[in-house]
């Protein structure tokens, strides 16, 4: 009996707590979505160059008829709209991750994390803070997913998790622009810029989901090697 009871136990987790919890399933289904995202972003740039495309016949003195501006219209609108529907849901289901992803950080044992499961998500919401602080909370969670016992006291920068930050905030800002000159356009001229900028934000935010994969494929799998032995493809 001895025996049953100590093998059980490996697959318990280091740490003052039990209370760790597989993040394999909602690794995998926030994998699903950042994969669908992807899918829109290329689906969008096949549809901007399109639109592009369009403008500069217009622009160059070209006739365009109403039936394909309306269509180009509609294509837009729907794409756009997709992309904002699954973004907000990505960003719930991220913030979960977030939250599970923390949690099972302090479970395992992290020592002298600065930062609870609650305001791992909380920062993404505080203005001007949200700038830098999410990084931080996710060096956090990657340092003591790859090693529980780490002294979290001593600062040490994770590149990885940087990129992934850095990728974000460049498509942000990028986004932010695009829409900025789109509310202001009113000569086709201005319509063909905020299209590129939109254009190019497509563009850069696919390595953004891509390096977003790879470091919740990874977080995932270092936190479930503490506790059984798995393997998560990217």
């Amino acid at each position: 009996m001895p025996e049953i009871a100590n093998s059980a136990s490996i697959n318990q987790p280091a740490g003052p707590t039990a209370a760790f919890k597989d993040p394999t399933s909602l690794t995998w289904t926030l994998k699903a979505m950042l994969y669908a995202g992807i899918l829109l972003l290329v689906i969008g740039i096949w549809s901007g160059w399109l639109e592009l495309q369009l403008l500069d016949d217009a622009i160059n003195g070209y006739e365009i008829s109403d039936e394909a501006a309306e269509i180009n219209d509609l294509r837009q609108g729907l794409i756009g709209l997709l992309q904002i529907v699954l973004f907000i849901a990505t960003a719930v289901v991220f913030s979960i991750w977030t939250y599970r992803a923390n949690y099972n950080a302090h479970a395992l044992g992290g020592r002298g994390m600065k930062y609870t499961p609650g305001w791992a998500v909380g920062w993404y919401f505080v203005p001007i803070a949200n700038i830098i602080k999410p990084m931080y909370v996710m060096e956090e969670i990657y340092r003591v997913s790859e090693n529980p016992s780490v002294n979290i006291s001593e600062k040490k920068s994770v590149r990885f998790v940087q990129l992934w930050w850095a990728l974000w905030l460049i498509s942000g800002f990028v986004g932010q622009l695009a829409f900025r000159k789109s509310m202001r356009a009113e000569a086709l001229e201005d319509l063909y810029e905020s299209s590129a900028w939109i254009f190019a934000g497509d563009i850069i935010e696919i390595p953004a989901y891509i390096v977003a994969l790879l470091l919740i494929t990874k977080i995932c799998e270092m936190q479930m090697s503490k506790v059984r032995p798995v393997t998560l493809s990217p």
